[in-house]
């Protein structure tokens, strides 16, 4: 299979409500979708995010890296199912994990769709349902009550809770308002966005212990990672680490210096699946 043509296009996706954590506050996003054509007839699409708060990418930066950087490398290059292409394309240019995404995840629907298979299957998936929590926005305790309530009144049976801007006894209480009306049944997902210090971080969580908490995600700021390890050895709760996590380096000093139980994959900043799945596979181990 040979690259003949790059193509990128903007999709502009508006939110059914404003989306609030400690980092950002969006209503919109446009969608970098990217199209790797092969001489073959078969097409690959894949997608960046923009989120610059976490990335450093945006919109325009991506597409520049796309169509400037990566396409005139790509385009008459064989492709393999190793993909060793990607490893050769990421050392044109320095970080910028969005755009090196969107491409890695084109590549890989380009080989599934030329062994007739469905992406996930390809990757040696099982079933392709799963079970999903509902994210709840940063808003003031009523409405952020009001949120869970009617989520879980749609049949949600956890929840993502977005904390991280407030005073310690508002972030402690909101948590606590929040279980008392669900009836303590709903574990709650509760993700910081880097909002706190260890410190507060350990205060809070203990004001949680009778709480049903599955994990605390990215309590602290992403470059502190002693910080995280004092947290996770400080709390009976599981730590999450998220925007400390890009690649699989990241993902070994988290696990070596025991700063988090859980590791939060995401495509966007692993510069898309091939280096997600080397994450996943130390992890495993």
């Amino acid at each position: 299979m040979k690259i003949t043509k790059i193509k990128t296009h903007i999709v502009p996706i508006q939110l059914s409500s404003t989306f609030k954590t400690a980092l950002r506050e969006v209503s919109h996003v446009n969608v970098v979708r990217v199209y790797i054509h092969f001489d073959n007839g078969i097409v690959g699409i894949g997608e960046a995010a923009p989120t610059h708060v976490i990335t450093g990418d945006t919109e325009a930066s991506i597409t520049s890296a796309i169509n400037d950087i990566f396409g005139p490398f790509l385009i008459g290059r064989e492709l393999d199912e190793e993909l060793t292409i990607l490893d050769e394309m990421k050392s044109l240019l320095v970080h910028n994990s969005s755009p090196k995404a969107a491409i890695d995840i084109a590549l890989h629907d380009a080989l599934a769709k030329a062994s007739s298979k469905p992406l996930y299957e390809f990757l040696g998936g099982g079933s392709p349902r799963l079970e999903t929590d509902y994210t709840i926005s940063i808003g003031t305790p009523d409405k952020m009550v009001q949120d869970a309530k009617t989520k879980v009144a749609e049949r949600f049976k956890s929840l993502k809770i977005k904390l991280g801007l407030d005073p310690v006894e508002i972030e402690v209480a909101k948590i606590r308002r929040m279980n008392e009306a669900l009836g303590g049944k709903i574990p709650f997902r509760i993700d910081a966005n880097q909002g706190w210090t260890p410190d507060v971080a350990i205060q809070i969580l203990n004001e949680w212990s009778d709480i049903p908490i599955d994990f605390i995600e990215q309590p602290v700021k992403s470059w502190d990672f002693a910080g995280m390890a004092k947290v996770t050895a400080n709390t009976n709760i599981p730590i999450m680490a998220d925007e400390s996590l890009f690649g699989i380096h990241d993902a070994k000093r988290l696990l070596d210096e025991k700063c988090c139980n859980l590791l939060n994959i995401k495509l966007m900043k692993s510069a898309g699946i091939k280096e997600a799945r080397a994450i996943h596979d130390l992890a495993s181990e």
